[in-house]
């Protein structure tokens, strides 16, 4: 490992990243500023499909085996009876390349317009598809990856779509302890 990274890979560091990441994903962050990193980057996804949620991938270095696991965070607007089939969806994955088909089933509880068989409905949610990938992934990291904001609503994007996709990326940009970085 290179030296200048090495010092995040300290005891001291693992400890309190894994902490930061248990509070995550108890939902601690909808209460709190929690420490983040806001990454653009390209993101796997299927041919005409568009990011929909936020995407959180929490990688967890450890020394054991490669384990990848995907799980829904309702969004804290959903009434308790529509958070219960979200908080229960959990898979895991052989390896990355699982990401694109497994978005787009977890499109479909969320109720996503333009997902399977949905016509009527929202075209984003602010619920919160997350992976965690544990094993030995090197440095631990959260890579977020939201919606492109709209400018303007279309065919395609109404007004409530629009509102809801700058709302989601504000819940993250705003965050004074977010760094915020982009790849051109």
């Amino acid at each position: 490992m290179d030296a200048a990274l090495s010092r995040f890979h300290s005891a001291k560091s693992t400890i309190r990243l894994e902490q930061i990441a248990a509070l995550r994903a108890r939902g601690i962050g909808d209460h709190g500023n929690l420490p983040q990193f806001v990454l653009g980057l390209p993101f796997p996804r299927q041919d005409g499909v568009c990011t929909k949620f936020a995407t959180e991938i929490i990688l967890q270095h450890s020394n054991g085996e490669q384990r990848i696991t995907a799980t829904v965070l309702p969004a804290p607007s959903r009434s308790d009876s529509s958070k219960a089939p979200l908080r229960a969806y959990m898979r895991q994955l052989a390896d990355l390349e699982e990401i694109p088909t497994t978005i787009a089933e977890v499109g479909l509880p969320t109720g996503i317009r333009g997902l399977g068989d949905i016509a009527q409905g929202p075209a984003f949610t602010k619920d919160v598809f997350r992976i965690q990938v544990s094993g030995p992934t090197g440095l631990h990291l959260t890579v977020v990856d939201l919606p492109g904001l709209i400018s303007v609503a279309n065919e395609e994007q109404t007004e409530n779509d629009v509102e809801t996709v700058q709302n989601l990326v504000d819940t993250y940009i705003t965050n004074p302890r977010t760094i915020i970085l982009t790849v051109v």
